[in-house]
């Protein structure tokens, strides 16, 4: 275990959570926008997910 293999590993969780944080977050955020004026079409109500 050298010290590039770990400033490689960080980089690499770094990465993957900011993915991470941007896949899950993001969407999230955008059905959340799309609720709300989905109700004046009737649309907001339904679940599917």
């Amino acid at each position: 275990m050298s010290e590039a293999f770990w400033d490689t590993f960080w980089d690499f969780c770094i990465v993957m959570a900011g993915c991470g944080f941007v896949c899950g977050v993001l969407p999230f955020i955008l059905l959340e926008h799309k609720k709300k004026p989905g109700k004046e079409t009737g649309e907001g109500d339904n679940h599917n997910s």
